[in-house]
């Protein structure tokens, strides 16, 4: 292929990343967890048990504690668990990254994200990241934080440039397009954002993405499309691609159904946390008051409401838990946070 590569390029491809075969059995583990971790955050807690079990075998395996970083911080971003454990969880595998090898760019990826998912500055994520393009002007994923961390400062013309880019490069990434997808939805001249992604042919037991993708449909108003890609899901799905068939009864107002699948999903279902568990008791709330079951969707918030309560003391940052209970709680009954 008569391929010329950089200094940095052929250092980074002669060095081992680590001599343990455990260790690196378990990171790939992790990497192929992560390919499916965008929509699941199950997905996302296996890459994490499987990265600590690889720094486990060998501390000193510098990619297994930039992707642990990467991992954790993204499990806190996405409000599943905002505790300050995982906050730190993020920040100390950062800091063994960085004693190991600050400037390996994997280190310096896991750097950007930390700064966006737990700093919340974005401007300085921006920044790193851009830092990092110029090293690596090929890489589809700086592009793809690029491109989120510009979406997340309103440039939603700016990150469709990246995003479009990215996509470029790495054609057939499907958790690069699902996000693409959804950007037109920020740009009110744009057109419907579905046409984006129909072409995109997904398998079927990828419930996630399937469920993302079926997503966007119901953004457009194309609930047929919506409602095929979705027959599959069922009250033993993960909660993302559950929680969007409830979406879906609740737009083709089949309310009777919905309250159907969330008492089927309570008893039978195994929750991955508590909070998956309150959220499927607030969302049975809602469905119950719709299908004009009042005492029903009166006895179920209230049960939902204990369960919120001490996640909120605990999780004192996380705006989801925190709406969910407010949703739940008459006017009269809250009480001032501090």
């Amino acid at each position: 292929m008569q391929v010329k590569l950089t200094a940095r390029e052929a250092k980074a491809l002669a060095a081992k990343p680590t001599n343990n075969l455990e260790a690196y059995d378990a990171y790939l583990r992790g990497l192929a967890f992560d390919a499916h971790s965008a929509y699941s955050n199950a997905a996302q807690r296996n890459a994490i048990t499987s990265y600590e079990r690889a720094v486990q075998r060998d501390p000193a395996f510098v990619l297994a504690w930039a992707r642990l970083s990467r991992a954790d911080a993204a499990l806190y971003f996405i409000r599943a668990d905002q505790t300050p454990a995982r906050r730190d969880a993020a920040r100390r595998a950062l800091e063994n990254a960085q004693e190991l090898n600050p400037n390996l760019p994997e280190t310096q990826v896991a750097l950007g994200y930390y700064q966006y998912w737990v700093l919340r500055d974005y401007g300085l994520a921006k920044d790193t990241f851009g830092h990092l393009r110029e090293m690596l002007p090929g890489s589809s994923d700086i592009l793809y934080a690029l491109g989120l961390v510009t979406r997340r400062q309103g440039g939603t013309k700016a990150s469709r440039t990246l995003s479009n880019a990215s996509l470029s490069i790495r054609a057939t990434r499907r958790s690069l397009a699902i996000p693409h997808g959804l950007t037109p939805c920020c740009e009110s001249s744009q057109p419907r954002q579905s046409s984006t992604i129909a072409h995109l042919k997904l398998p079927q037991n990828d419930l996630d993405l399937v469920a993302a993708k079926a997503g966007i449909y119901q953004a457009d108003g194309n609930l047929k499309e919506a409602t095929t890609l979705l027959t599959g899901i069922n009250v033993q799905s993960p909660i993302q691609p559950f929680l969007t068939k409830m979406t879906q009864l609740r737009l083709e107002r089949n309310h009777n159904e919905a309250v159907r699948l969330l008492q089927a999903r309570q008893t039978q279902f195994q929750f991955a946390s508590e909070s998956d568990k309150a959220t499927n008791d607030v969302v049975l709330t809602f469905a119950q008051r719709l299908a004009g079951d009042t005492a029903g969707a009166k006895a179920t918030a209230g049960q939902a409401r204990n369960a919120l309560e001490p996640l909120c003391r605990e999780q004192p940052d996380n705006s989801f838990l925190r709406n969910n209970w407010r949703l739940l709680t008459p006017r009269s009954g809250r009480r001032r946070r501090r």
